[in-house]
């Protein structure tokens, strides 16, 4: 692909994107976030002073809430949500590139391609790219961290007690832990791969690294990334030395669960104890099909035509297995932990950058041997496979975050297998295509959407007739997304789940509107 030709790519790319995330509404904390973001701004700004406290801010250090509202504020308050969601995906786009320059770092400049295109173009991080202002920071952190800490073991004489790259690492830190206290979970393979790599393999360090000038960094880095944590945590100011670390245990053993329950594939599972195969399954039936097939075909290339990686990547295998060690190490440790998994792929976002690269190294190797019959046919098979998963992923527009392959079966069907629009971003559609009776008072009982959002689409649509309600009998309409209904969730009884049932499946009556993508139901409202 030319120069020109990549840029014209780019451009249409990012236009598209720019538009999904005008188009779409908001996610389901989005209002909350934003809350907490104005906040901390008027704490810090004031010097002391916090209009609205919400109880569990102290979880939350929120540094990227603080800084995104900063920006948010400068604008116009009707347009405050658009705004909001293009800063996100503007942050979200730097980790695409940032995946980008590792695997340009550890392998070459046509494997970066091909990762900066699968990645961006995952359904599970585009969709999510614009109205998530929690797991897409996560994810950016972790891949700018790892490739700043790659730059730092091959360049020692230039990153080795440099200010400048004190002061970044320190601030992503910052930043994936401003967002969940146990964003230092996260880093753990990434800590296992640093230690062996200095103590053992020596395979990326460079000879000039001192291991004293380590020494002095880390304690540096630990040092100004709390600093910088505390600052924009004012639940702390009072005690910044043990706050924090109550704050953490109490997180750690009270996890903060934003969704009681969730659906897999049309089993119900607790969110603080899904299946064990909850991350594996969601690989698979979240995935485009062709990433599946390349999956076990990288594999066979690797071992197989092992010679031609090692020819044209030095320590070829080296760098594979520790890309597979930090995708077993995340699967060990998600699986078998007490980390809540719910809302898709979304609680594991991290793990997808090192996902992808196996299949890229796949393509890589049909591309780079496409004078042989086999791969051609293969490309041939995977192009029309990809030209599939596009006019999916583009049919969803601008809900890509909900997508299912094929081995879902029938699309209609899968609107109870799974929570799919789990951040209820289709409300504003629901709303906007909705009449209600404008002559009588109207009680609107809602399931698998926040009230907050529902009062705020009622005043921009100026529904004021509209009251709402949580009674079980005594309601006009329900308007719901296929959340677990979680008014059914009996907690006293030993088997909480023995009853429940998804909010489609609670509530009957006749369909009044739907927001549906290729015949998949999102949302609906129903009239009792």
């Amino acid at each position: 692909m030319s120069l020109i030709n990549k840029k014209i790519f780019l451009f249409l790319t990012f236009i598209f994107a720019m538009y999904c995330a005008v188009k779409i509404g908001t996610a389901w904390d989005a209002g909350t976030h934003l809350i907490m973001g104005k906040n901390r701004l008027n704490y810090l700004l004031s010097f002391g002073s916090i209009d609205k406290e919400l109880w569990f801010s102290r979880y939350f250090p929120g540094i990227s809430y603080t800084l995104t509202a900063f920006f948010v504020t400068i604008f116009p308050k009707q347009y405050e949500f658009q705004i909001l969601h293009l800063l996100n995906l503007f942050i979200s786009i730097s980790g695409v590139y940032g995946l980008a320059r590792i695997s340009k770092t550890i392998f070459n400049k046509k494997i970066a391609n091909i990762v900066f295109i699968i990645f961006l173009f995952y359904p599970a991080y585009f969709g999510h790219m614009a109205i998530n202002p929690k797991d897409t920071v996560i994810t950016v952190s972790f891949i700018w961290i790892s490739y700043f800490i790659l730059k730092y073991l091959q360049k020692p004489n230039l990153y080795q007690n440099n200010r400048n790259f004190i002061l970044i690492i320190s601030f992503l830190i910052a930043l994936g832990s401003g967002v969940n206290l146990v964003f230092g979970g996260v880093l753990i393979p990434l800590i296992i791969f640093v230690l062996f790599e200095i103590f053992l393999y020596k395979k990326f360090i460079n000879a000039k690294f001192s291991y004293k000038k380590f020494l002095i960094d880390i304690s540096l880095i630990l040092l100004i990334s709390y600093l910088i944590l505390v600052i924009f945590w004012p639940q702390v100011h009072s005690n910044i030395f043990t706050l924090p670390f109550l704050f953490l245990l109490d997180t750690l053993s009270n996890p903060p669960v934003g969704a009681p329950a969730t659906i897999l594939n049309e089993e119900i599972y607790l969110s603080n104890n899904p299946s064990k195969i909850y991350i594996l399954t969601s690989f698979i039936l979240r995935s485009p099909e062709y990433l599946l097939i390349l999956y076990p075909l990288s594999f066979f290339f690797i071992f197989f035509k092992n010679n031609f990686f090692k020819n044209k990547i030095k320590n070829f295998n080296y760098k594979i297995y520790v890309v597979m060690k930090i995708l077993v190490i995340f699967l060990i440790l998600l699986s078998f932990s007490s980390f809540p998994l719910y809302d898709g792929m979304r609680k594991f976002m991290f793990i997808i950058p090192y996902f992808i690269i196996v299949p890229s190294l796949g393509i890589y190797y049909i591309l780079s041997n496409i004078h042989l019959i086999s791969n051609k046919i293969l490309l041939s098979l995977l192009s029309v496979l990809g030209l599939i998963f596009l006019f999916k992923f583009f049919s969803l527009t601008p809900y890509q975050y909900v997508y299912l392959n094929y081995l879902n079966g029938k699309t209609s069907n899968n609107h109870t297998k799974f929570e799919n629009d789990y951040l209820a971003t289709s409300m504003k559609e629901l709303f906007e295509k909705s009449k209600f009776p404008k002559n009588e008072v109207i009680k609107l009982n809602y399931c698998g959407v926040g009230e907050g959002k529902i009062k705020r689409y009622l005043r921009e649509f100026k529904f004021s007739n509209v009251k709402l309600t949580k009674d079980k009998k005594d309601y006009d309409y329900v308007v719901m997304t296929n959340r677990v209904n979680w008014d059914s969730i009996d907690w006293k009884d030993p088997n909480p789940l023995k009853n429940v049932k998804s909010c489609f499946q609670s509530f009957e009556g006749k369909l009044i509107s739907s927001v549906s993508r290729n015949e998949l139901k999102l949302s609906m409202i129903k009239e009792n």
